[in-house]
């Protein structure tokens, strides 16, 4: 077949660049070209490795049809359109329209610019802005990442893609769902637009705005944000995360919730390292051990929280200022350490603590919990408690070391050991006071009921005096430091900040 070679000057800018319509289309070359005037006198036939040049761009193909009028092509077998030399798109049938210079590509398409290859059924390429598009699924694959949607948009002067409905991310280490999203592969950074989660082998981020880079691992993500680990979940507006080295940092309606232990930590900033096995909150900072019947609020300037190597919560620490709340307990010192696998809390530091009317102090106490519920408390050196009677007289018990259990919430014994001592209050039956009862031995044993004394076991040398209310001076009336702190007990929930 006679090879058939046009060449000429490229009078205007065509077909796949900028600018007016096409006016201009070169054919380069053909094995053969044919008119059929009777049918369109404005219609070329070529056929056999067609090669059309517009400006720098190639359109090879089989076969092809050219109006010289409308600059219209339509184009079939082994297209390709190279649009420089990184920059190629291929398919099995084209048509362009010379008006409005945009090209669809049907069947096997696919682009290819420099690394990222761009495969789909059917693909829209406008080259006023330099943009393929697809409707019908595709799929994206570069150096690090391979991206499907249903919706594909991608500019290929600025790199950026866009995806929508049913977009996956697919990377070596972790893979991205989301609704709508953003991605240039040049920078190899994902833009967030709707509902997005990024799913890795030990966590799981979601948010509904923000970004996430592919090549140093990290996100930062807004909306609704959570980062999930499988044992805890961290909330809040804004969440930074490194996946990298395991760094995480939220701020504004912080929350990290436990799953395992039930216990719910609040604030306004938080950060997490993952291989320390350990995270901070501050700023309003609350503890909630949660219980059905009766949560306990905790707050303190800055509370931490330490996982085992399972990343199992093992510890929170609270720092200055700290305060708790629940219904049948209420504590306030300036530290206090949460043992989560031990049920047991540890006050520092000017420990006070309130159950019912009873007022507890020691220089250290420490609670045992029970399915979230106060067991027993053991109270440590320049131990006392202390109940309101009436008016200004108070029932106080102290010793070096107490041991206190309680039921449903009610002290039901003590148990106090060195240097034992109480100031008791005793009333006839119509509950007028007769006296005070002073007492010292080494030991005793302390029962209670309905949260009044019942009965006291003194162990060792007891010494006993009851005193008539007449004869007790101010001073016989208390322990030396005796305070009752009353006025700074939490009063609910709310109260611990």
């Amino acid at each position: 077949m006679k090879r058939i070679l046009f060449t000429g000057l490229i009078l205007l800018m065509g077909l796949f660049t900028r600018g007016q319509e096409t006016q201009t289309v070169n054919l380069i070359r053909a094995d053969e070209m044919t008119y059929n005037r009777q049918k369109n006198e404005n219609l070329r036939v070529c056929k056999g490795d067609v090669l059309f040049e517009v400006d720098s761009t190639y359109l090879y193909c089989d076969t092809a049809y050219l109006n010289d009028k409308t600059k219209d092509i339509d184009a079939y077998g082994n297209v390709r359109i190279k649009m420089s030399d990184t920059l190629n798109l291929y398919g099995e049938e084209l048509h362009y329209t010379g008006k409005t210079r945009i090209a669809r590509i049907n069947e096997d398409v696919k682009l290819i610019d420099n690394e990222t290859v761009l495969t789909t059924d059917t693909l829209v390429y406008d080259r006023n802005n330099t943009t393929a598009s697809y409707t019908t699924g595709g799929k994206i694959e570069d150096t690090t990442n391979v991206l499907t949607s249903i919706e594909g948009y991608y500019n290929t002067e600025t790199k950026d893609l866009t995806f929508r409905d049913s977009v996956v991310i697919v990377n070596p280490d972790y893979t991205i769902y989301t609704d709508t999203t953003m991605y240039n592969t040049i920078s190899k950074i994902v833009d967030f637009r709707g509902p997005s989660r990024v799913i890795g082998e030990e966590s799981t981020l979601y948010c509904e705005d923000g970004w996430h880079d592919t090549k140093k691992d990290k996100s930062q993500v807004n909306r609704n944000a959570y980062l999930d680990n499988g044992e805890q979940t961290i909330y809040g507006d804004s969440i930074f995360y490194d996946r990298e080295i395991g760094f995480g940092r939220a701020i504004d309606d912080v929350r990290i919730r436990d799953k395992a232990k039930d216990v719910i930590l609040t604030g306004q900033y938080a950060e997490y390292a993952e291989q320390k096995l350990q995270s901070f909150i501050t700023d309003s900072a609350r503890a909630i051990l949660i219980n059905k019947r009766d949560s306990l609020y905790l707050s303190s300037d800055t509370l931490w929280a330490y996982l085992d190597t399972t990343k199992q919560l093992e510890t929170i620490y609270a720092y200055y200022e700290s305060r708790f709340f629940n219904d049948d307990v209420q504590g306030k010192s300036d530290s206090l350490k949460y043992a989560a696998n031990d049920s047991l809390i540890t006050m520092y530091n000017d420990p006070v603590l309130w159950s019912l009317d009873n007022q507890i102090v020691a220089d250290t106490i420490k609670i045992q919990l029970k399915n979230k519920e106060i067991d027993n408390l053991q109270l440590f050196d320049n131990c006392m408690i202390a109940s309101y009677d009436t008016l200004d007289y108070y029932n106080q018990i102290k010793g070096r070391y107490m041991k206190a259990f309680f039921r449903d919430g009610q002290l039901q014994k003590i148990y106090t050991e060195g240097n034992a001592e109480t100031i008791y209050y005793v009333k006839d039956e119509d509950k007028r006071l007769i006296g005070v009862n002073m007492s010292v031995s080494s030991k005793m044993r302390i029962f209670m009921e309905d949260n009044e004394f019942s009965w006291i076991t003194y162990i060792e040398n007891p010494k006993e005096k009851l005193k008539p209310m007449k004869d007790v001076t101010k001073e016989e009336r208390f322990f030396k430091n005796f305070k009752w702190l009353e006025d700074i007990r939490p009063r609910g929930p709310n109260d611990v900040y």
